[in-house]
């Protein structure tokens, strides 16, 4: 863990390819100790067409009611 936020930090001016990598490597990590809390969280403020678009094609149906409702 500490080994990729030091890599990370060694950076000068950051990106934002920078920041979703980093927090990519966080949700790596997270994931590996059963940590979704954070997880969780950040989903929440994703726009519900983005979550259900990460989804399998097969299962968009199944929740495109919840884009009309907004």
């Amino acid at each position: 863990m500490f080994a990729i936020i030091k890599r990370h930090k060694m950076k000068s001016l950051k990106s934002k390819e920078d920041l979703i990598e980093i927090v990519r490597d966080q949700i790596i990590l997270d994931v590996h100790w059963g940590d979704y809390e954070a997880i969780e969280e950040l989903l929440s403020f994703c726009p519900k067409q983005n979550l259900i678009h990460y989804l399998p094609e097969e299962v968009w149906e199944e929740y495109n009611h919840l884009i009309k409702e907004d």
